[in-house]
């Protein structure tokens, strides 16, 4: 472990002299390349992107709609039954039109039970009982 400290730490003054180190990765965990399905709410609307990689502590996303950096964004992974909070810490256009964005987690993404029947709500009419409030006795 100490070696490896050593090693690392020559790399990044060798990168710093030759004024390299913007290109070295700083982040201490390894991302994990894949590709899901994501969506986000919240102040940049609804945007559907596609997932390029992610971590942990957050995840970058390949996105036809930007986002605005600093924003607070709901986050859904639908496939994986996982959501949360993320805030968003980078958007950088590509040359394609689309936006490469980078999202830093708010916490853990909790595990969602996925719909019984395929996706969506459940809606069910409900009756009010005599002190105005519904009764939950209605027909679904």
């Amino acid at each position: 472990m100490l070696d490896e400290r050593k090693a690392a730490t020559r790399i990044w003054r060798v990168a710093d002299s030759l004024g390299l180190s913007g290109l070295l990765d700083r982040r201490g965990r390894a991302r994990l390349r894949a590709h899901f399905h994501v969506v986000l709410s919240g102040m940049c609307g609804y945007i559907e992107a596609r997932g390029l990689n992610v971590t942990r502590e957050g995840a970058a996303l390949d996105s036809p709609d930007p986002a605005e950096v600093g924003s607070l964004v709901y986050v859904q992974l639908p496939h994986l039954g996982l959501e949360g909070f993320a805030y968003v810490r980078r958007c950088d256009p590509q040359s394609d039109g689309r936006f490469t964005l980078g999202l830093r987690f708010r916490g853990a993404l909790l595990s969602v039970p996925k719909p019984e029947f395929g996706g969506g709500w459940l809606y069910q009419r409900v009756r009010y009982g005599a002190s105005g409030a519904w009764d939950g006795s209605g027909e679904a």
